[in-house]
């Protein structure tokens, strides 16, 4: 699922959006983008980004097999994100100009397929 960041205070602030699933991706997307319309139709100066990760290695995997084992040969396969690469974003995305706004950051591990 996903989860909302806000920063800031007043009119001028950022919303952050981190999401991660194949068809939320996609409905988050469009309700961040019309989230995005409503407040330039409104004047604000809030601005609106979202960050779509890849395969992120997060504690899910222990918790989806029901072990540790099995969540450590989850990500085996090739090295994945971890949460320090999607704080990055964060960070770059908090760090652009006042006049600049970041739609959307997609992240993957480089080996990840798809």
């Amino acid at each position: 699922m996903g989860w909302c960041r806000c920063f800031g205070q007043q009119r001028r602030a950022w919303v952050l959006r981190v999401f991660a699933g194949g068809v939320i991706k996609f409905a988050v997307r469009s309700l961040t983008e019309r989230l995005r319309l409503e407040l330039r139709g409104a004047g604000s100066q809030i601005r609106v980004s979202a960050i779509s990760p890849g395969f992120v290695e997060t504690e899910f995997a222990e918790h989806y097999h029901g072990s540790k084992e099995s969540a450590v040969e989850t990500y085996s396969c090739y090295k994945v994100l971890e949460a320090e690469d999607i704080a990055g974003a964060e960070k770059y995305l908090l760090s652009v100009p006042k006049h600049m706004q970041v739609h959307d950051i997609l992240i993957r591990p480089i080996a990840q397929p798809s």
